[in-house]
């Protein structure tokens, strides 16, 4: 099974396919993740975030293969984002911004599901982590993509920032063969 089924069996189990639920994808690139969930989960109403051709110099400056990308490729990715996810376009929306910055345009307890795949920095993970578990609603998943993949320096962060995440939140973290990894936030528990 790909990263991507695990995480639609993940949301399937949790919410049933037919469940209205909302999800944000962070670090979206070309749209094939956003246009899986969307097709899988035909009432999923999903927010895709990305800084496409946006100016990122942190982003820029790691080792991730995405990140050397001149402006009209990232611009590109958008595009055929867009025109991948077209099928379901009531029911997405695509945010140019930075992953922080994006998160404060939501309210707290918002979505069932955050998918963080942005850039794989140690610290980049731990802000993506820290500014949208606030988003997640009692019972909602904080998922992230490439947990213990050891593909080189670019993806080590996210198994070391998901660790140190989960465990400053109190949280268990659950993981797959295929580099996927989450945590639940409890039914009680508040932002």
């Amino acid at each position: 099974m790909s990263y991507r089924g695990t995480i639609g069996k993940l949301l399937e189990d949790r919410w049933g396919k037919l469940a209205e639920i909302r999800g944000v994808e962070v670090g979206v690139n070309e749209g094939v993740t956003s246009a899986y969930l969307l097709e899988r989960f035909p009432l999923l109403r999903l927010d895709m975030i990305d800084t496409f051709s946006a100016v990122n110099p942190d982003y820029e400056a790691t080792s991730d293969p995405l990140a050397s990308r001149s402006r009209q490729e990232k611009y590109e990715a958008m595009v055929r984002a867009s025109k991948l996810t077209s099928f379901a376009h009531r029911r997405r929306d695509i945010f140019v911004r930075q992953s922080p910055e994006a998160a404060e345009f939501y309210p707290d307890l918002f979505y069932d599901f955050v998918f963080v795949d942005a850039n794989h920095e140690l610290g980049a993970v731990l802000k993506d982590s820290w500014a949208w578990w606030p988003k997640v609603k009692p019972g909602g998943l904080l998922i992230w993509h490439d947990y213990g993949n050891d593909q080189g320096d670019w993806t080590r962060g996210v198994k070391m920032a998901v660790d140190r995440f989960v465990s400053e939140v109190g949280r268990t973290v659950d993981h797959s063969d295929d580099y996927v990894a989450w945590c639940s936030r409890a039914e009680a528990e508040v932002a």
